[in-house]
């Protein structure tokens, strides 16, 4: 979530907003431990507060600027929670400081792999330029990339896969779009990705 404007009294992001995330959040078992500053920022765009739910895979992080909330290995089944978490984390931002959102965005990564085979070379049947015709010895594998004015679609060779394909997808949205219709959006961008290059993910 990006804002209007940025703030600058940063006492309020050592006081109001920490204290605000702290009490926010207490029905999720943070407690003072989970909460962090950056420490010695170089520039005001690295002043940041962090706070780590319990578990460490959902992460708040508010700066001057903007707020994001980070998932690691989320799945579609938790979305409610996800939603829930950072609804909670942005509504104490948005009270304590009273910035308005300039624009919202969201970001799906995944490392994908096959359970027999691989699936690198999935990309190349998308391929309109023969890539036999290149020089070199044979193709480990293809990347295919889509960048729209909302929407970016990236397909590459996972680096932690071997074998296997890593998958982005980026989207903006309008500020009064919810994080429910965020969710959808991203859910539906994902099977049409699995459709076009025909995986089917268990």
């Amino acid at each position: 979530m990006e804002y209007g404007e940025p703030f600058f009294e940063l006492q309020k992001l050592y006081s109001l907003i920490a204290a605000g995330l702290f009490e926010a959040y207490k029905n999720w078992n943070v407690r003072l431990e989970n909460i962090a500053f950056k420490q010695n920022p170089s520039n005001l765009g690295e002043v940041s507060l962090s706070v780590a739910l319990p578990g460490g895979r959902y992460v708040l992080n508010v700066g001057l600027a903007a707020t994001s909330f980070i998932v690691s290995n989320p799945y579609w089944q938790e979305a409610e929670t996800i939603q829930k978490a950072a609804e909670t984390g942005i509504s104490v931002v948005r009270t304590a400081t009273g910035v308005s959102v300039k624009s919202q965005r969201a970001t799906l990564g995944m490392h994908l792999q096959a359970v027999t085979g691989q699936i690198a070379e999935f990309p190349g049947e998308l391929m309109r330029v023969d890539h036999n015709i290149l020089p070199g010895k044979g193709s480990r594998g293809f990347g295919i990339s889509v960048y729209k004015e909302d929407l970016t679609w990236v397909v590459d060779t996972s680096a932690q896969f071997p074998g296997g394909l890593f998958m982005k997808i980026d989207r903006s949205f309008e500020p009064k779009v919810s994080l429910g219709e965020i969710a959808s959006r991203l859910n539906e961008d994902e099977e049409k990705l699995f459709d076009l290059l025909g995986l089917e993910v268990e």
